[in-house]
């Protein structure tokens, strides 16, 4: 199991790469895709984000985008398409899988493995690592 651990281990995050980032400007942005995105706007460009507790989640997610934005060849905030938004949820889909590794010692590389894979192939998490939310 030793010498298959990494490359399984790798194959699961390659795995994980190819459900969560493909044709991801297909779809709409969904409603609240779209809010978050707009909140994004205003980070964009007025370079300040105004938390309200009363709405949204807070600043967590439009400053996660920023990076996203700052590969994006383009730079202006009406040429971003869905796929440089979901971008930042598909990364965390894939740092969750890598999180696993903290877990080797405790549960075993095989059982790491598993788990991997079975986070890498998880409809809800490929759905959630797919949404702007």
């Amino acid at each position: 199991m030793k010498r298959w651990f990494v490359p399984g281990f790798l194959a699961a995050i390659a795995l994980a790469l190819a459900l969560r980032l493909p044709q991801s400007a297909l779809r709409p942005l969904h409603n609240d895709e779209g809010v978050n995105a707009m909140k994004f706007g205003a980070l964009w460009n007025e370079h300040s984000y105004t938390y309200d507790p009363n709405e949204f989640h807070g600043p967590t997610l439009p400053y996660f985008a920023l990076p996203a934005a700052w590969l994006n060849p383009s730079h202006d905030f009406n040429d971003f398409t869905e796929a440089t938004f979901r971008l930042v949820p598909a990364g965390f889909g894939v740092a969750l899988i890598v999180l696993l590794l903290l877990l080797t010692s405790d549960l075993g590389r095989a059982e790491t493995l598993w788990a991997s894979v079975f986070t890498a192939l998880s409809p809800a998490m490929v759905f959630y690592s797919r949404y702007y939310i």
